[in-house]
Parts: C-alpha cells; structure tokens; sequence
C-alpha cells in the first residue's frame, strides 16, 4: 500500500498529538527539568509547534480557526486531568505557555507556509502542469 506525501503528514501529526498527551500526563522522573521556568518554554514550543504542523495541513482559514480553538481547549483539558492525578499538578502557567504556543502558531502560519521548501513539503505550492505532446 502505497500513502501519499499528505497522510503521511497527517499521521506525524497525530502521532504528535499522542506524544503531547502522553508526555502531559505520564509521571515525571525526579529531575524532569532543572532549570526553573524552562517547562514554560517546552509547552509553548510543543503546542505551538504541533498546531503549526496542522495549520499547513489544513486548506482553509476557518478550518485553521477552528484548530486553534480546538487546540487551546485541549491544553486547557490536559491541565484539569493533570490536576486529578496524583502525580502531576496542573498549572495555569502551563496553559498560558500552551495557548501562547498556539497563538504565535497562528500568527506565523502565512510566513511559514510562505516559505519554498514548507511549502514544497506540505504540498502548499499547485504543480506545475506538464507539456505532453
């Protein structure tokens, strides 16, 4: 069986989302992150980065939209199941990082998308029709 370029995109991408959640959710080691403050960084990284992936999947700008929201929301749904672990503690500081993520995503998305090599991988550029005699 052969996948186009495209669901081979959309599958990365959702193998994203699961690493995202399990990472969100999987107990921490003892020294998960020692620096103070750089767990921000890595959720506003992740989140922003994984909706920036779906963002140049997507063909229309309210399906992106809608993503964004969507997105946020489940940032905001990991934090509440963090709390009710035992082993994790939400943080609203973590979903400001996430939602922040997600925004700057959706900021960039034109710029990105813009750009030849993302948008020769993403498919973002019509082909050029070929000259058959």
């Amino acid at each position: 069986m052969i996948f186009s370029r495209r669901k081979i995109l959309w599958g990365v991408g959702y193998a994203g989302i699961l690493i995202i959640l399990w990472l969100s959710l999987a107990p921490l080691p003892d020294r998960a992150l020692a620096v103070s403050g750089s767990d921000k960084l890595a959720h506003f990284a992740a989140w922003g980065g994984l909706s920036l992936w779906f963002m140049l999947l997507l063909r229309h700008r309210r399906q992106r939209q809608l993503l964004t929201w969507a997105f946020i929301l489940l940032g905001g749904i990991v934090e509440i199941l963090q709390s009710c672990t035992t082993y994790r503690n939400g943080d609203w500081l973590d979903f400001a990082a996430n939602s922040s993520g997600i925004l700057v995503a959706a900021w960039i998305w034109p710029m990105v998308a813009a750009w030849p090599p993302v948008a020769r991988c993403f498919q973002l550029i019509p082909k050029k029709p070929t000259m058959r005699s």
